[in-house]
């Protein structure tokens, strides 16, 4: 006798209709249902509708549904629709409510993005803490392609966060007391959690001052009437969210720029004596976010991957050579004006035959010989080539050698002395202050050298 296995397994449901594609204006009830629920393509969706004041999380889900492959997959013309705002009541009055009455509104061209409690609606189940930008991410299947998940991860895990937590930077400070205060073996009073008078203003200055409290600002301070209102204000939150993807997509580019090139650029990596992690490398790229491309890539020693990059551009310029900028990461900051003196006195005795003042180099800014490196004061950066003057003629492969950077790096990080004069400048003698023997060095002043010529200094007989 034979037996039958059985399983309990429920079995796929299967689609009732044919079509491919629907028109939400002509497609029946059950037609709207099915495509929904099979991730057929709708198309015929001329507003996006949102609740009053809509989160960063609802501006997120916006811009993924207009400005994704697959958003203007499932839903043809959708980068056409319009943002617009619905009142719970006139939800209510037109019966747009729950899946039923979304599927009502979609017919008459609209979809309803977090209200309605509907299936993009992340308020109608209050225990799932799923933003609705999560639920737009798995209805268009976003993170079947790769690199969607990584150009928009990190893009969602923030707006879940903040859906989730909010902006509210006095729980966070609270929060951060509470830690710290545990992690001291104290206990936790509510004394010790109380945010002072002083805490309270600065607070209250930095909600308005992010992007998200900004935003919430801006809605609460127009009219609800206020159409050309709502849009500035919905437009400036979809800027922000675009400049972020646009980083990201930056960043995944330098990324893939220094897969190509990691032979090439982890040999030209210099490490300091006792230290596993390079001080200085040099990429050839015209991506800023290189250097967060070699950290993201590389272990971490000591919570560093690297000391200082040297980013040259690919392509030299008309007439000149190609630009470069010099990075230092964090506590390297310190060494930026050594390497100016060293590269402003190369380029002027090139030029003209003889060095600069002293006291007028390594600054800040440019120097009116050598206009073509800026320093910049708020991120310690040497540019050939600033945002200022995209224009300056690129030095390297004309006045300037990549080597010849390097070496100026090396110089300062190493705290290296001229090789012809080394073993008296270790020993605290500067030969140029001691008898004037030349010193290609000491036209530069640097930090190192300025100790020995002290030093030099107070033993030179008294005249």
């Amino acid at each position: 006798m034979s037996v039958t296995a059985t399983t309990n397994q429920k079995s796929k449901p299967t689609r009732k209709f044919t079509f491919t594609i629907t028109d939400c204006s002509t497609a029946t009830d059950e037609e709207l249902m099915e495509a929904w629920n099979f991730r057929i393509p709708i198309t015929g969706i001329k507003i996006i509708g949102f609740r009053h004041s809509p989160s960063m999380d609802a501006h997120a889900a916006f811009y993924i549904l207009r400005n994704t492959v697959e958003g203007r997959k499932l839903f043809p013309g959708v980068e056409q629709a319009l943002p617009a705002v619905i009142s719970e009541t006139k939800l209510r009055n037109a019966n747009y409510l729950n899946f039923k009455g979304f599927l009502k509104a979609l017919k008459q061209g609209y979809l309803l993005i977090g209200l309605g409690k509907g299936p993009l609606d992340e308020h109608g189940d209050r225990k799932s803490k799923i933003s609705c930008t999560e639920l737009v991410k798995r209805h268009l299947d976003l993170y079947a392609e790769k690199r969607n998940r990584d150009l928009l991860g990190p893009v969602i895990e923030y707006i879940n966060y903040e859906d989730n937590h909010g902006d509210n930077l006095k729980k966070n400070l609270q929060r951060a007391k509470k830690s710290a205060i545990e992690k001291q073996g104290e206990p936790v009073t509510e004394d010790a959690l109380r945010i002072s008078k002083e805490e309270s203003e600065m607070l209250g200055f930095m909600q308005t001052s992010t992007i998200a409290g900004a935003i919430k600002k801006g809605y609460e301070t127009i009219e609800p009437a206020d159409e050309q209102g709502f849009l500035n204000v919905f437009n400036t939150a979809q800027n922000f969210i675009a400049f972020h993807v646009e980083q990201r997509e930056l960043f995944l580019k330098a990324c893939a720029e220094y897969d190509l090139q990691k032979d090439t650029v982890q040999a030209s990596a210099i490490s300091l004596p006792g230290e596993n992690y390079p001080v200085l490398m040099t990429m050839v790229s015209d991506n800023r976010l290189a250097a967060k491309a070699i950290q993201s890539k590389n272990p971490k020693s000591a919570n560093r991957t690297l000391g200082i990059l040297l980013l040259v551009k690919k392509t030299a310029m008309p007439g000149a050579g190609k630009q470069f900028v010099i990075m230092p990461q964090a506590g390297f900051e310190q060494f930026m004006p050594d390497v100016l003196r060293i590269l402003q006195q190369k380029i002027s005795f090139k030029r003209t035959g003889k060095g600069l003042r002293f006291d007028t180099i390594g600054q800040y800014g440019t120097h009116y010989e050598v206009p073509e490196l800026y320093f910049d004061d708020n991120m310690n950066i040497i540019m050939n080539g600033s945002k200022a003057d995209p224009d300056a003629p690129g030095l390297i492969g004309k006045e300037l050698g990549t080597q010849d950077v390097v070496n100026a790096i090396q110089i300062v990080v190493k705290k290296q002395f001229d090789t012809r004069n080394q073993k008296q400048c270790q020993a605290g003698i500067c030969v140029k202050v001691a008898n004037g023997t030349s010193c290609p060095l000491y036209s530069s002043c640097l930090s190192h050298c300025k100790a020995v010529q002290a030093a030099t200094k107070k033993q030179q007989p008294t005249k």
